[in-house]
């Protein structure tokens, strides 16, 4: 990935845009005294887990030399592209067809895509994928997860279970296993999905991000600071990071 690239999600469009100098600034989230890194993403934006793994290298070049050594706690934050998918999901082929004019279109994107996935660790398999996801429940079982220390474990198996496996993740049944998959005792993530608990609370947020300017994903947030729009190389991170420990320091 070119140092001049950004990757990022915006409604149905996901594509590579030249990469803009961020401004470090404040955004109106909840603060945190520790280095507090949260992604704002969505569980079918493809380029989220390529930011993520960015992310990592950037937090690695940092140690490597010699500018944080510390730990980083990491919050994944709701974001919906495609609110008004119904709660079944659409044919994935069908549905980014009619956005992007043709099949042939959407073919292109999708290998554009897989390369950039395969140049940062991750196996993305488009012919898999056969529904276009409502995510409000996947956000739902990705708090649920976190709630119970299993957030980590959660993220990737979601976007694996999406990109990789082909897995809709609007089925309820699916969700369950998953939560299964990353410790979670299955009657609890069942009783919790086929309620309605934490779906008004998703919504709002996803409003609220949106408010605050966020139109796509993934967003980066550290300690209160706004670092990166999109899946930014692994040295913006780290100039990024940089950039905020510096200032919190000026502040003390």
């Amino acid at each position: 990935m070119s140092e001049t690239e950004t990757l990022i999600c915006e409604g149905d469009t996901c594509e590579v845009r030249p990469a803009e100098p961020q401004t470090i600034k404040p955004i109106n989230l909840k603060p945190s005294p520790n280095l507090n890194i949260q992604i704002v993403s969505d569980w079918v934006c493809p380029f989220c887990p390529i930011g993520e793994a960015n992310l990592q290298k950037g937090l690695d070049l940092l140690r490597q030399n010699g500018i944080w050594n510390g730990e980083a706690s990491i919050e994944m934050l709701p974001f919906q592209l495609n609110p008004e998918v119904p709660e079944g999901g659409v044919d994935h082929l069908e549905h980014l067809s009619k956005k992007f004019g043709s099949r042939e279109r959407v073919e292109q994107m999708q290998d554009m895509i897989t390369q950039k996935a395969k140049d940062a660790g991750w196996e993305y398999r488009f012919d898999r994928v056969t529904i276009s996801p409502n995510t409000i429940n996947a956000h739902r079982l990705a708090r649920f997860a976190q709630e119970r220390g299993k957030q980590t474990e959660i993220t990737e198996l979601l976007f694996r279970a999406y990109f990789t496996e082909g897995k809709n993740l609007s089925d309820l049944d699916t969700l369950t296993e998953l939560g299964v998959q990353a410790g979670l005792d299955r009657e609890e993530v069942a009783a919790y999905l086929h309620s309605n608990q934490d779906v008004q609370d998703i919504r709002t947020f996803d409003q609220h991000i949106k408010r605050q300017g966020v139109q796509g994903v993934p967003f980066f947030i550290v300690n209160g600071y706004a670092v990166a729009n999109g899946a930014m190389p692994p040295e913006h991170f780290q100039n990024a990071i940089q950039e905020v420990l510096k200032l919190q320091e000026q502040a003390q």
